[in-house]
């Protein structure tokens, strides 16, 4: 990654001033070279643009299929799209459509130099803008941080675009008073807002890596920690003047807050909350939510456990497996029989001509996620990497020649916490059913109290599976199977 001097010149050669909505408004900004983004730890999704009233060019992450129901994942300050990268695979391999932009200002979209062209409304109505373009529809919101403060607004003001939200570590001002209570967790150490606020206007050196690294509860890797440096080289203030202006735009814009409050309070769609237990700022603000939106009243709310205030990072992976939960009970959902897999390799094994045995052959297929999908004459297997093109294999029934192994499956246990192990999954048919069994390898047998294989059939044509084992359970309709 560079952060160097040489960015610096790039910076400033890449500063220009464009139109606004109005030729005597003009807003300068800066675009961020695209080498900062280089060589990112699981980060290789292809980037998207969008061209917004006045020029401003706003990013945005595209994973999935197209036709797939749309999730819009929207982050907060001082992060990006980065931060969902752990969600992203997993969801679009479920067979949904992964919208994750860069707010302006923030990640590879553009960047106004001056702090007064950042206001509440403009956030609101760039995302709009987007939305609407792309023509989202049965969108589900997840939100967290300035992600709600700017998500909550879009659901209140286009709300037959939306089926659902999950919020997450996050608040809308001009709400109603809260008379439930108090959290279910005790409040856990940390910043008030208002010593947030202080520090963000006076640090002399606005470092979004220690930043976001001093908000999670796990410690991140040296490269994790530059990622989130990455949109802004040399923490130049030239690129920092949204991160500085964010914090003090919290509270204005009470008056469409309230309204958008209005319609939160006659919500009877899908409302979740995930609220982590280590995020001191937004403790207890799930509470506003939980009375006050009515569609959260039969949700089973969650409160993240060891995670901060960006709790992404800290538990992206059971934020993503909550949200496949929260659609499988509430839909939309993609193609019955999806079955999401974290890790695969996919081989195909032939027998060398004159001789016993099989060979392995060359052309090995390694993917972070995959979907599962039975079809009449075999099994549809699409490989998802992350930012690359889904690539699908069909398996006819029976070929014994074919070979799917899933790697890095995580086992919950009682006698050992997270005992991690390969376990290969075979596929194979008979009449009309297909049967699909993983067994650990490489794992203590008896750390899985007990439990060292799974074997579960799907019939054709409907959603039941039937003998699982646990601790694998089913989710929702019974389309989905979650080894933990």
């Amino acid at each position: 990654m560079m952060r160097t001097h040489a960015a610096l010149a790039l910076a400033v050669l890449s500063l220009v001033c464009v139109p606004s909505a109005s030729a005597l408004d003009p807003i300068p900004f800066v675009r961020t070279p695209d080498a900062q983004f280089e060589n990112l730890p699981d980060y290789a999704f292809e980037p998207n643009y969008m061209t917004l009233d006045g020029d401003l060019r706003i990013h945005y992450v595209d994973a999935g299929p197209a036709d797939g129901p749309p999730i819009l994942l929207l982050h907060g300050e001082p992060s990006w799209s980065y931060l969902y990268r752990k969600m992203i695979v997993p969801l679009a391999a479920a067979g949904y459509r992964v919208i994750a932009p860069d707010l302006i200002g923030f990640g590879r979209s553009d960047k106004p130099t001056n702090r007064s062209d950042y206001t509440y409304t403009r956030h609101v109505n760039w995302i709009a803008e987007l939305l609407v373009a792309l023509d989202l529809q049965q969108t589900t919101l997840f939100c967290q941080d300035w992600g709600g403060l700017i998500g909550l607004r879009l659901v209140a003001a286009y709300p037959e675009r939306f089926s659902g939200v999950i919020a997450g570590n996050t608040s809308l001002s001009g709400g109603p008073p809260v008379t439930i209570g108090p959290p279910s967790h005790p409040k856990p150490p940390g910043p008030t807002f208002a010593e947030w606020l202080e520090y963000s206007q006076t640090v002399p050196v606005f470092d979004t890596g220690i930043i976001i690294q001093g908000a999670t509860a796990s410690t991140m890797p040296t490269a994790v920690v530059e990622a989130y440096r990455a949109p802004f080289p040399d923490e130049d203030e030239t690129y920092l003047a949204g991160a500085r202006e964010f914090p003090t735009l919290v509270g204005t814009d009470l008056a469409e807050n309230q309204a958008a409050w209005t319609v939160l309070q006659s919500w009877t769609k899908p409302f979740l909350t995930t609220f982590s237990d280590g995020d001191s700022i937004t403790w207890g603000a799930e509470l506003r939510f939980i009375e006050h939106v009515p569609g959260a009243a039969n949700e089973p709310h969650v409160i993240v456990q060891n995670a901060g205030h960006f709790l992404q990072e800290d538990k992206g992976e059971e934020l993503a497996a909550l949200m496949l939960d929260f659609l499988a009970r509430n839909g939309p959902a993609p193609a019955a029989g999806a079955l999401p897999v974290r890790s695969l390799k996919i081989s195909r094994l032939t027998k060398p001509a004159g001789e016993q045995g099989a060979a392995l052959k060359s052309d090995s297929i390694d993917g972070t996620a995959a979907t599962f999908n039975p079809i009449a004459d075999g099994l549809s297997l699409t490989v998802v990497e992350p930012g690359g093109p889904g690539v699908t294999l069909t398996i006819p029934p029976g070929d014994p020649d074919w070979r799917v192994s899933a790697k890095r499956f995580k086992w919950r246990a009682k006698t050992a916490p997270h005992p991690q192990g390969l376990a290969t999954v075979s596929v194979g048919t008979s009449g009309s059913v297909f049967k699909l069994k993983a067994k650990a390898k490489d794992v203590d047998a008896t750390a899985i109290t007990g439990f060292a294989s799974i074997d579960v059939s799907l019939a054709i044509g409907d959603d039941v599976w039937t003998g699982p084992t646990p601790p694998c359970v089913l989710s929702g309709s019974g389309s989905t199977l979650k080894c933990r």
